[in-house]
């Protein structure tokens, strides 16, 4: 995975955009248990206003994790439907290390059809609160 830009001595808010070299990064995906396109759109192809701390090259990638423990630790809703995706060199996807005020969140480029393509499995994590109520 690419390297905080921190670690070239550049200021946190930069980030360094590489190609994808055969990653595995994990997705939370929307309500629905499997991979759609609309999954991976970025904010400006859903539609969506840019919000005022996201750069317009964020605005035009997807948020991924470096790990599925990760991803399901900042998703917001439940249940947790988190793609595993593999990044492989022959996509043209790109990849960098973003928002390093969170842990593991990278921001990546690419065709959303072909990232949907890339998914390699799906896993949903139900809130331990929820499984409770639904005892």
């Amino acid at each position: 995975m690419p390297p905080p830009a921190t670690e070239y001595g550049l200021p946190a808010s930069t980030f360094i955009v590489a190609p994808a070299r055969h990653q595995v990064v994990f997705r939370l995906l929307g309500f629905r248990p499997d991979a759609r396109v609309r999954d991976f759109e970025s904010n400006l192809a859903k539609g969506r206003p840019r919000a005022p701390d996201e750069t317009y090259a964020e605005y035009l990638g997807v948020s991924v994790f470096a790990s599925e423990e990760l991803a399901v630790a900042n998703a917001v809703r439940s249940p947790k439907h988190v793609a595993a995706v593999l990044l492989p060199d022959s996509e043209g996807f790109s990849i960098a290390r973003t928002y390093p005020e969170i842990e593991g969140h990278y921001t990546i480029w690419g065709d959303p059809e072909r990232l949907v393509a890339n998914v390699e499995r799906i896993e949903t994590h139900e809130d331990p609160e929820v499984e409770l109520e639904n005892e």
